[in-house]
């Protein structure tokens, strides 16, 4: 019975050191920089600010081509 409890708590510690390096290594990752949805290729749209700023210049506070798109959908 004590050598199956040694054998669970060894799988317990296996699993949560497996766990605090994986977080380990996202945090470190995210401090740099290199947690983008582009480094991880994650295939979304990429925002783009100069596709914003475009699509907002010259309109008042909270208005924008998207915005106007969505309001006449409803």
């Amino acid at each position: 019975m004590d050598a199956e409890q040694e054998l669970l708590d060894a799988r317990v510690n296996l699993v949560t050191a497996e766990r605090d390096q994986l977080v380990a290594t996202l945090q470190l990752q995210a401090s740099v920089g290199r947690l983008t949805a582009e480094d991880l290729a994650l295939g979304v749209n990429l925002y783009d600010a100069m596709d914003h700023y475009d699509d907002v210049k010259g309109s008042f506070f909270g208005s924008s081509k998207a915005a106007n798109a969505d309001a006449k959908r409803r």
